[in-house]
């Protein structure tokens, strides 16, 4: 069982997340494309590792 609140993205859109950071997309655009909190983007960033 899982706690804590629903994910705001999927893990589909958390990929494409990714994929559009590496592309070198702004924060706060995507944040927007997806309807979400720069946070939220923010909080994708830090979790994934520098490649």
């Amino acid at each position: 069982m899982k706690l804590g609140r629903k994910l705001k993205l999927t893990s589909h859109q958390q990929d494409q997340v990714r994929t559009m950071l590496q592309e070198g997309q702004s924060i706060r655009a995507i944040a927007r494309h997806f309807n979400v909190g720069v946070a939220t983007i923010d909080r994708i960033k830090r979790s994934t590792p520098l490649s």
